[in-house]
């Protein structure tokens, strides 16, 4: 985001917590003025709560399981 910061691109994310951004209205003016491509992802995250929801070590955990055959 920084490097956008510097280009102009982006102004930067409102510190406006992931639970209450979907009522707040600057985000939601914000967000139906588009988003840029670049940083769609790190609002995205954001906006999900991402970090919060993450379980710790599930694909190594699903890597180790035995596989499936897909069709017998």
């Amino acid at each position: 985001i920084d490097a956008h910061r510097q280009r102009g691109q982006v102004d930067g994310p409102p510190m406006v917590p992931p639970s209450q951004a979907r009522m707040n209205k600057k985000v939601k003016r914000l967000l139906l003025d588009g988003v840029p491509s670049s940083v769609r992802y790190l609002v995205w995250c954001h906006l999900s709560d991402s970090k919060a929801r993450a379980i710790p070590n599930v694909y190594t955990q699903l890597g180790k399981r035995q596989r499936a055959p897909a069709f017998s």
